[in-house]
């Protein structure tokens, strides 16, 4: 008896190899395509969330200045801020905060790398975390010693909270250290990549602000080949009475702005021996660092 053709095709049940591999490999070029998508949009929104974080530390700082007429800087810090002097443009009258972790030990790139060499204050100012700023900032009087600046509330003896941000502290070899996005248990302010903020303030108050990173000559040099005063990112070369507008050695870029905070981006790298944004028609390492002043 012959069987019809569809109840010999009624018989087969199931895929073949071929059509089993064929379906493997069209779910591994979707999920291939897939992966750098997602891994795309997450970065994407934590740049959106160091933006706002970047706005709400200017924003704290603001305030802070408002109501204190002066900027969360140790007096022992501010007595040894240099004034520009007019034959030499090098010197830093503002201070910068991040430029080391809570311990003192140097900040590092993903590659092991010191960030440090890149974003230093100058001699003979010290560098320190932005622990200081962020317990001011937030009326906290941590017990870190007699080196604390904020012992016993001296900076924000009113103790009020301009600045809400969440804790987060995990155990690494029984030491508390900070987690990305939030204050870690060793009291630094970190963003979402996992690097601290780094926060200068304007301590001469002329409203412009010089930090240790961006008044350099070799990042933000460039802005306009007709106009040399005129940097990259909005920055400008200091002018006036006390400064030299023809340095052009070490640093005399500011912002006019009463201070500056950025993060290091994605990357989590800075270098201070490429220009801000692009080299060559190309972006820098620099390129993706978050600004909250451009």
């Amino acid at each position: 008896m012959n069987m019809s053709p569809k109840s010999r095709n009624s018989k087969r049940s199931g895929f073949t190899l071929i059509e089993l591999l064929v379906v493997i490999a069209i779910i591994g070029i979707l999920a291939g395509m897939l992966v750098p998508a997602l891994g795309a949009a997450k970065t994407k929104a934590k740049v959106a969330q160091t933006q706002s974080d970047v706005q709400n530390l200017m924003g704290a700082i603001t305030t802070f200045n408002t109501d204190y007429g002066r900027f969360p800087i140790a007096k022992s810090v501010r007595q040894q801020l240099q004034p520009v002097n007019p034959n030499n443009n090098a010197g830093n009258p503002d201070f910068t905060f991040g430029t080391v972790n809570a311990d003192g030990t140097p900040v590092r790139d993903n590659n092991g790398a010191v960030i440090a060499t890149a974003v230093v204050n100058p001699n003979p100012l010290p560098n320190a975390s932005n622990r200081e700023i962020i317990a001011a900032l937030r009326g906290l009087n941590p017990d870190w010693g007699n080196t604390a600046w904020n012992r016993n509330n001296a900076l924000n003896p009113e103790r009020k909270g301009y600045l809400n941000v969440k804790d987060r502290a995990r155990k690494v070899n029984g030491v508390d250290t900070g987690e990305p996005g939030a204050v870690g248990g060793d009291g630094v302010y970190r963003d979402p990549f996992g690097m601290p903020y780094i926060i200068s303030l304007d301590a001469n108050f002329d409203n412009r602000t010089r930090d240790a990173f961006y008044r350099l000559e070799s990042v933000s040099a460039g802005g306009d080949a007709a106009k040399p005063n005129r940097g990259l990112l909005g920055l400008s070369k200091a002018t006036g009475p006390n400064s030299s507008s023809g340095e052009t050695s070490a640093g005399s870029f500011e912002v006019n702005a009463p201070a500056m905070v950025w993060s290091f981006g994605p990357d989590r790298k800075a270098d201070s021996g490429v220009p801000a944004t692009l080299s060559a028609g190309k972006k820098t390492v620099n390129f993706d660092n978050v600004t909250s002043w451009k």
